[in-house]
């Protein structure tokens, strides 16, 4: 089963502390989609990073390929039985051109958007950044932050 990740949870950290084992990740782009915020974290620190339908835009993430069991571990984790999120089937593209499918998390009832924290920012910046997304792809969630960057997000505009 393939598993699309676009937000804080493309990192290996992320993944690899809840199924404790090294997964492989592959640079992949979720088009007709647009990266949103439209849910509360649990700590009620900012929005958290979903997938909202619009034909125009597009995603990039990384997909992994995961065992029933390492689904189902982190559905579980993710809250997905019964919590804030439900999963949905999407076309991706992977870094080789091959495409398919894949299961994303979505926020099930969406609201207007929820800026993000500076920490989850970081943690998506880092995640796209261990994951080689694009500059382009990284330069737009710099400019998700609020008017003072993080450390973390001036370090990487140092860094161009």
């Amino acid at each position: 089963m393939r598993r699309f990740a676009y937000g804080a949870d493309m990192g290996s950290a992320a993944v690899e502390g809840l199924l404790g084992r090294r997964v492989v990740a592959r640079r992949a782009l979720l088009r007709g989609f647009r990266l949103a915020f439209t849910t509360m974290s649990e700590d009620g620190e900012g929005g958290i990073a979903d997938i909202v339908k619009d034909e125009e835009a597009e995603v990039e993430g990384v997909v992994f390929d995961l065992s029933p069991e390492d689904e189902l571990r982190l559905g579980f984790a993710e809250g997905l039985e019964g919590g804030p999120y439900r999963r949905r089937r999407v076309p991706v593209e992977l870094e080789d051109g091959e495409e398919g499918e894949a299961v994303a998390r979505e926020v099930a009832s969406k609201r207007p958007h929820i800026p993000p924290s500076p920490t989850y920012l970081d943690a998506m910046v880092s995640a796209a950044t261990e994951r080689g997304l694009s500059e382009g792809y990284i330069d737009f969630l710099l400019q998700l932050y609020p008017d003072e960057p993080t450390p973390l997000a001036r370090a990487w505009s140092e860094d161009e």
